[in-house]
């Protein structure tokens, strides 16, 4: 099944129809659907489509001969043998004199371990026959490093010859989801949730089945095509293995800050950057930074540390803080934690905003004595948070990799309905906020009209906001996400509304859209005229009457299911 691809499709027919050498580069990591790409493209054209392998100079010369003799039936070709790789390529020149020629080579890694010396004799060839040529060349490529290092790092013999460029992503949640037509709203977001976007993952789940099936056939049962794709992807890449897979289970058990990896995973901080880099540019791992720093100008220089170490890292009320966590927020009398807005705190939310927030458009805290804590560290990594980008990746080290005695020992059934089904939820509470961000950046415009500047979360110093994304004309968008299993009501609006009174203290974006016309939501549903914050609420389950109403008076944008998968 090929599903998408359109933009990349697009570029390929525009890069065909110019009618002048074309030195095209596609990569991106294993499954992602490249040869698939190049093959549809290839259709209706005069091309040769060779894959490389790693079986030696000779045979690879060989193969390419008989992929070009296959497809372009020139007996010349029955004739000769070609010496070198410089011979071979300065015939398909010689070949493209009589039409437009198009001719890919996936698994170009392939080539180049086969011979080391391959992207010397490309330069070679195109500096002096293959720029002047009626030729596409594509070169495609798995291993994402070896790609951008070797193919069009700077210090490449190829660097500066390619025409275009293209990294092949994973297709976005709504493209994914047509994989599973007959599914539920839902449970294509968790099919997508467990497998990512990766067609060759996507088309191994059978529509017609359940997704609980799919999963005990596919991933946990013995010869499934996933139950062991994980640990694959990783040999193929990387050495050191273990290390790695202790990195990537650290990620996925919910370490996310630099120093939690390094103590989950037992790798010192020293050697932890090298490995973690090396996932980044395999697309594995990702680091995201809040969109917005928080700041405060009264207490910006302020550093308050124990010992010689601030907080022993990055965590702000980490261990023994000199400030108890119950005494932070002494002045407004809340709860023990570290998260303002827990759903476990004691007080309702709507007592808590009226107590505590003042007169509208006063900031919530500025009658709070709180302790003047703040995160200061050199390293900006210590900031940063770290996620496993691969969904399918994610999904394995999180559910089969740690309970693979209890697959083996008990069932894959068992196994599931213990250690799959009732966390599967809380699972996706990150996942969805991941496809609420998608949905901004890539499907706003269509819906709202609105051009989306930037978008991302925000993790501020008291509050994080789910999604928050900046307007050309602005404004900011600030939106809360929620897999709940029902309805969500007005009590998640005046929290968000709360926080992002408060966002505009702690971001300081006084100057930048969120300024001292963010209004508070009232008890009785309205909200003060000139809000230029655009309250926005993702719901997995649907709405309740009252926040419907309002969102129909324009009041927040209410986003389901159904408009995330439209």
């Amino acid at each position: 099944m090929f599903i998408d691809r359109a933009e990349e499709l697009c570029l390929l027919d525009r890069l065909w129809q110019s009618n002048e050498s074309e030195l095209f580069v596609l990569y991106g990591r294993r499954r992602v659907g490249k040869s698939a790409l190049l093959r549809k493209f290839c259709c209706g054209k005069r091309h040769i489509y060779f894959v490389a392998s790693e079986i030696g100079d000779q045979l690879n010369l060989a193969q390419f001969k008989e992929a070009a003799s296959a497809s372009l039936c020139d007996p010349f070709l029955q004739s000769v043998a070609f010496p070198n790789w410089f011979a071979t390529l300065k015939y398909t020149a010689r070949a493209s004199e009589v039409g437009r020629l198009l001719v890919v080579i996936d698994d170009f890694p392939s080539l180049c371990k086969s011979n080391r010396a391959i992207p010397w004799v490309f330069q070679r060839f195109w500096e002096t026959e293959g720029c002047y040529a009626n030729l596409m060349f594509v070169l495609c490529g798995s291993n994402t490093r070896f790609m951008e290092k070797v193919v069009l790092g700077e210090n490449s013999p190829l660097f500066g010859r390619r025409t275009s460029q293209r990294k092949l992503e994973p297709l976005p949640y709504y493209e994914a989801a047509k994989f599973f037509l007959n599914y539920p709203p839902k449970d294509k977001l968790k099919a997508y949730g467990m497998l990512g976007g990766i067609p060759a993952y996507l088309e191994k789940f059978d529509p017609d089945q359940s997704l609980k099936d799919n999963v005990i056939r596919q991933m946990l049962s013995p010869g499934g095509f996933l139950r062991d794709e994980a640990m694959f992807l990783l040999r193929m890449e990387l050495a050191e293995i273990s290390k790695y897979a202790s990195i990537i289970g650290a990620i996925a058990s919910g370490a996310i800050r630099f120093t939690q990896v390094a103590d989950r995973s037992r790798i010192p901080v020293t050697a932890l950057t090298k490995y973690l880099s090396s996932l980044m540019a395999m697309g594995l791992v990702e680091r995201r930074e809040s969109i917005l720093e928080w700041t405060d100008e009264k207490h910006s220089e302020t550093t308050l540390c124990y010992g010689s170490n601030l907080y022993h890292g990055t965590s702000l009320y980490h261990g023994a803080s000199p400030y108890h966590r119950t005494n932070l927020y002494r002045g407004a009398g809340l709860y023990s934690g570290t998260s303002l807005y827990e759903e476990d705190y004691p007080e309702s939310r709507s007592a808590f905003v009226e107590r505590a927030s003042g007169t509208a458009g006063t900031a919530l805290f500025n009658e709070v004595d709180y302790a003047p804590l703040f995160e200061h560290v050199a390293d900006r990594r210590q900031r940063g948070r770290y996620y496993i980008a691969d969904k399918y990746i994610n999904f394995w080290f999180r559910f089969v990799q740690r309970n693979l005695s209890l697959i083996e020992g008990d069932g894959p059934r068992v196994a599931y309905e213990l250690k799959i089904e009732p966390y599967i939820d809380d699972y996706m509470n990150r996942i969805f906020k991941d496809i609420c961000c998608d949905f901004v950046k890539h499907r706003w415009h269509t819906v709202y009209g609105e051009h989306v500047i930037r978008v991302g979360e925000y993790w501020g110093n008291r509050f994080d906001i789910d999604v928050v994304a900046e307007l050309d004309d602005g404004r900011y968008l600030i939106g809360e996400c929620k897999w709940w299993n029902r309805p969500v009501g007005f009590d998640v609006l005046r929290d968000l509304l709360t926080r992002g009174n408060l966002l505009r203290v702690e971001a300081g974006l006084t100057r930048a859209g969120l300024g001292s016309d963010v209004r508070l939501v009232s008890q009785r549903g309205g909200l003060e005229e000139g809000l230029t914050a655009v309250p926005v609420i993702f719901s997995s389950s649907g709405f309740t009457e009252e926040l419907t109403e309002l969102g129909h008076k324009g009041t927040v944008r209410l986003v389901s299911l159904e408009m995330l998968l439209d």
